[in-house]
């Protein structure tokens, strides 16, 4: 089982949300700048509540664009090998190194792959940087588990990548009860 599966991101798709952010930034500083224009024009007729939705979707959509920068420059999302899984896909919540033994269960939520494993509070606690913390915590509390591996931008489909890791999984415990 000397394999390893290496899933990338798809250009178009993070092409797709690069722009989708640029669109919301531009968005928010129009709503900034020209509020009072806006106003006469809007269902919204305060510029002061304008300008405030502004800044908002604007310092919004730039952390988002600043955390997508940094998973641009990443090639690989995902490894899938004999000893685990390497979880990169997500912007802020990568679950890093996953070996086969910590895993519990693995499934399908449609748009992610949930990855259940054992003990998922140490496993959150051993992480780096409050941002990779917060987002795994969310993982948690939404999904029960803090490993979602979003399906959007990846060059997979969920389908193909639950066999692919179930397959795997599988391959690892058969190779431990020979041994």
């Amino acid at each position: 089982m000397d394999k390893k599966i290496v899933i990338t991101f798809n250009r178009t798709r993070k092409g797709f949300i690069l722009f989708v952010f640029l669109f919301f930034t531009f968005l928010g500083l129009l709503f900034i700048l020209k509020a009072d224009s806006l106003t006469t024009i809007w269902i919204i007729k305060s510029a002061l509540l304008l300008q405030i939705i502004g800044i908002v979707t604007f310092l919004v959509s730039s952390c988002f664009i600043l955390l997508f920068l940094r998973l641009s420059f990443q090639k690989v999302a995902l490894i899938i090998d004999e000893k685990g899984i390497t979880d990169n896909s997500s912007v802020g919540g990568e679950a890093g190194r996953i070996q086969w033994e910590q895993v519990v269960d693995i499934c399908n939520a449609g748009t992610a792959v949930l990855v259940f494993i054992k003990d998922p509070e140490d496993f959150i606690a051993k992480k780096s940087g409050w941002w990779n913390k917060l987002s795994l915590k969310m993982n948690y509390r939404s999904y029960g588990t803090p490993i979602a591996i979003p399906m959007f931008a990846l060059n997979s489909y969920v389908d193909t990548l639950e066999r692919q890791l179930k397959e795997e999984w599988e391959s690892y415990k058969q190779s431990t009860i020979k041994e």
